[in-house]
């Protein structure tokens, strides 16, 4: 037979262990494909189309080229031959390779081509080697394990050495030169973390500490390292200090001169799940780096952070009612809240910053009592109102009938399917002209394409009635109507349905409650419903 297209595909993993190897470069590949295609009698006419996936693991099929062949492939069918140079660059997923070679490939009559493996199913000696075949899938779908096996253990070894292993360095040092495996100290600010570890020692706490760094004008560890041209992804992108980047440096030991390395491993090279190490499994190594401080002051901070000073019981409060959830609007810091005054006041901590948009002063935390209740009750009232709606609208709805309408348009696509295929049959055997042939599969077709319209449209509908039946026992709807005749707040109420309020100025107060997603969705549509009336 001769075949109107070659499809040469090529692939080259960063995974690889022979990424390095001349011989499995993507030119080589289509070098080897192309001398073979041009020794072979039968392709000499065809058309080599080539798909190259540079930097993608085997074990994904969804590469980009990968995808591009095999619509190509499903379109032309029986005149494409896919050919690679082995079966470990097609891919290296045991099942999948297999399922492509077993059944894909036979179903839509597209030959298939491993060079090396000496692998061609239109041959009776490919059929003979199926076991060989099958083994080889198999020990390609071992490899990736084999590779991450193998890079643990370098990475291991680096551990071990006291190797630096993050691409930023930490704030407080930089990289030697040449190198990005070894740490030096930044004079510019190795002086911050010094201050950062004596006031701690003093007594101060991290939000007391962040403070001071944002009122002396020092720029936070994101800001200074990506001044400095490095891309850091994995660190904390606030661009101003705050409780927690003081915690994170307070608790390296980096600083006091020990490398701790091996504090995530991948789970499995496929997925490239991560779990966190445990502290006691992790790798320290000492001598590598000069400190900042030294181990007994870090002990020490550790120690304070594991016994804090016991409260006593005769001075400890309830909780506020509003503890945890005020921030302000502008900085999305957490407010400091008063509650020393009879009546509770706000403020913002960077108001003190320069250029600071944050409210200034304090603010009375009253009428944000008030403002919260009135909006439950309405909230509540809200759902109430959509529950009934929902339950009426609901009584109407006949699931079982849609899916009946959406099996029969699915039936009648099998039909069109089948009706095809007896088409291209005549054809291929003679009993019918290439012209009788294309315009009976063109009517077939249009056919087709209504029915797989009516069936979309109605699975679309299918999913809304459903989707409507289970917002009838939403439990945030039925969360929130228990609270229309709300007297009073309380601690539990708030932290139940608020996940926080953003407080701008006394103008400008937003509620965002901890159903926003689902319930919300549901709610504005019924108010929406409501205005349109």
């Amino acid at each position: 037979m001769r075949y109107k297209y070659i499809l040469a595909y090529l692939r080259l993993s960063n995974d690889d262990d022979d990424k390095t190897e001349e011989s499995n470069s993507i030119k080589n590949q289509r070098l080897l494909i192309e001398h073979f295609v041009k020794n072979s009698e039968e392709f000499q006419r065809a058309e080599i189309v080539s798909f190259a996936d540079d930097g993608f693991s085997g074990t994904n099929f969804e590469r980009p080229d990968f995808k591009r062949m095999i619509a190509l492939a499903k379109q032309e069918g029986q005149s494409c031959c896919i050919i690679v140079k082995d079966l470990s660059r097609f891919g290296r997923d045991t099942i999948t390779v297999q399922n492509y070679i077993e059944k894909v490939f036979p179903f839509l009559q597209v030959r298939f081509i491993a060079i090396n493996d000496y692998y061609d199913s239109n041959s009776s000696y490919s059929s003979r080697k199926d076991t060989e075949i099958k083994f080889k899938n198999l020990i390609n779908g071992i490899y990736p394990a084999i590779c991450s096996k193998n890079l643990k253990q370098v990475v291991r070894k680096c551990a071990e050495a006291g190797m630096y292993m993050g691409s930023v360095p930490p704030y407080g040092y930089l990289f030697a030169e040449n190198t990005t495996t070894v740490l030096v100290i930044d004079e510019e600010t190795a002086p911050v973390v010094r201050m950062i570890f004596d006031r701690r020692l003093e007594g101060a706490g991290y939000s007391e500490i962040a403070r001071e760094l944002e009122e002396k004008g020092i720029p936070s560890p994101y800001a200074y390292l990506t001044g400095k041209g490095f891309v850091c992804y994995k660190v904390n992108v606030r661009l101003q200090w705050t409780a927690d980047i003081v915690s994170r440096i307070l608790k390296n030991p980096v600083y006091a001169g020990i490398m701790e390395n091996h504090k995530t491993e991948t789970i499995t090279p496929a997925s490239r799940a991560a779990r966190q190490i445990p502290k006691e499994e992790r790798i320290y190594v000492e001598g590598t780096h000069k400190g900042i401080v030294t181990k007994e002051e870090l002990a020490c901070v550790a120690a304070m952070v594991k016994h804090p000073k016991p409260a006593d019981p005769a001075k400890r409060k309830e909780k506020y009612l509003f503890s945890g959830k005020m921030r302000c609007g502008h900085c999305r810091r957490m407010m400091r809240i008063k509650t020393e005054y009879k009546i509770p006041k706000i403020r913002c901590r960077t108001t003190r910053t320069k250029g600071s948009e944050c409210f200034v002063g304090v603010y009375s935390m009253e009428p944000i009592e008030k403002l919260v209740l009135q909006l439950i009750r309405q909230q509540a009232a809200m759902a109430e109102d959509t529950l009934k709606q929902l339950k009426e609208m609901n009584k109407t709805l006949d699931i079982s009938k849609l899916r009946r309408k959406k099996g029969a348009y699915e039936g009648r696509l099998k039909n069109c399917r089948s009706k095809k295929m007896e088409l291209y049959e005549s054809f291929a055997t003679g009993n019918l002209t290439k012209e009788g042939y294309l315009e009976q599969k063109g009517k077939i077709s249009k056919k087709e394409e209504q029915y797989k319209a009516q069936a979309i449209e109605l699975q679309e509908k299918i999913a809304e009635a459903e989707a409507r039946k289970a917002k009838e026992e939403n439990p945030d709807l039925k969360a929130f109507v228990k609270y229309k005749n709300l007297e009073a707040l309380s601690y539990p109420i708030i932290q139940e349905l608020i996940k926080e309020i953003r407080f701008y100025d006394p103008e400008h107060i937003e509620v965002i409650w901890n159903y926003q997603d689902d319930y919300m969705e549901t709610v504005q549509k019924n108010v929406g419903r409501k205005r349109a009336k």
